[in-house]
């Protein structure tokens, strides 16, 4: 009935679209506008506005993650530490009992001795060289054999550190000339061993994997959403974890649609500890705009639709001007609109099916 009488008040009251400016705007008196019930209201900045929701999957940053593998080739003679467990940057996660670690340290010291010798014969040439015994020539031989064995101990020496050998450890090896026979695999990192590649007694070779270590201390949060929807979101809105408090910020949007689903991938860093939260989970996720300084919400009853686009109608002071509006999402009763309308209008809320049939009526559709 209401409807119905708002349909009447425009039929008797036709001639009023007289006033109607060339370019559309409604004009109407006072009372007609009490008549037809129209009010209007201020638009508001939105807080926040939904965007989509979507599936998403907790993942560690490559540089975040470690490939600990086998330095030399060997047999896997003890496994420390569990997947899993958390483990100190220099924690011994393995032992490996190498001939080839037996002969760097038999390298090494070979090449220690030859440097010892070397310097003294160097030494040695240099008084007789000052004397006038031997010639530079002769003592050029002798500076030159030293320099080989200073780089030979050098190289040895960094073999046996990448191997895994500590400073406390060379010195002993150097002083007491003891081999050792077996080499510890050590962490990194501070980290979680997330895999383990080998068992105790399994033969290795070098540079086998054997263990992946994470630092869980900066996790990512992807997400999955249709290319269609990609473009509405932007670097620095949210991805809200469903059935959690923990939210994650958007850093970065895939440029590349998966063919099979024609999806894109939405990368985000959590803001703070992804508490609860474990590499590999599959999560659900809202995507909220954070950036709500060119967002304003209205009533839904205040939109329109007219040859598939979106309009609200706005007061102005020469009347009513339908203006197109381009939406975000909706939130309950309110619509986030991005452009169209500003922070001052005024936007009619009620009384929108009147205004739309009587701007059909001037030629609108």
């Amino acid at each position: 009935m209401k409807m119905l009488k708002v349909l009447i008040i425009i039929a008797l009251n036709i001639l009023w679209l007289a006033n109607a400016r060339a370019d559309k705007i409604l004009n109407f008196s006072a009372e007609q506008i009490q008549n037809l019930g129209i009010k209007t209201l201020q638009p508001t900045v939105v807080d926040s506005v939904l965007l989509a929701s979507a599936p998403g999957s907790i993942v560690v940053p490559p540089a975040n993650e470690y490939l600990v593998s086998a330095p030399l080739s060997g047999r896997v003679a003890r496994i420390n530490r569990a997947v899993g467990e958390r483990v100190s940057k220099g924690a011994a996660i393995a032992v490996i009992d190498s001939s080839d670690f037996v002969g760097l340290q038999k390298d090494y010291l070979n090449d220690l001795g030859e440097l010892n010798l070397a310097q003294a014969t160097l030494r040695r040439e240099k008084n007789l060289l000052s004397e006038g015994v031997i010639s530079k020539r002769k003592w050029l031989v002798s500076k030159n054999q030293y320099d080989k064995r200073f780089r030979a101990v050098n190289e040895a020496r960094q073999m046996l550190e990448i191997s895994g050998l500590r400073e406390p450890e060379l010195r002993q090896l150097q002083r007491s000339g003891k081999l050792f026979k077996s080499l510890e695999l050590k962490a990194p990192v501070d980290g979680v061993i997330l895999g383990r590649e080998v068992a105790i007694g399994q033969r290795v070779e070098k540079l086998a994997p054997m263990f992946r270590i994470a630092n869980l201390d900066l996790l990512w949060l992807e997400a999955t959403v249709p290319q269609q929807l990609a473009t509405r979101i932007q670097i620095g809105d949210k991805l809200l974890v469903n059935d959690s408090d923990v939210s994650a910020r958007v850093i970065l949007i895939g440029s590349h649609v998966n063919p099979s689903d024609q999806t894109v991938m939405v990368r985000a860093a959590f803001d703070a500890d992804a508490k609860y939260l474990r590499p590999g989970q599959k999560v659900s996720v809202r995507i909220q705009r954070t950036d709500q300084s060119s967002l304003l919400r209205v009533p839904v009853a205040a939109m329109t639709r007219m040859d598939n686009k979106r309009y609200v109608f706005v007061s102005t002071k020469d009347g009513f001007e339908l203006r197109e509006i381009k939406t975000v999402g909706s939130a309950g009763k309110y619509l986030s609109i991005e452009n169209g309308i500003e922070l001052r209008d005024q936007v009619v809320v009620k009384g929108v099916a009147a205004l739309k049939a009587a701007f059909m009526g001037l030629g609108g559709e």
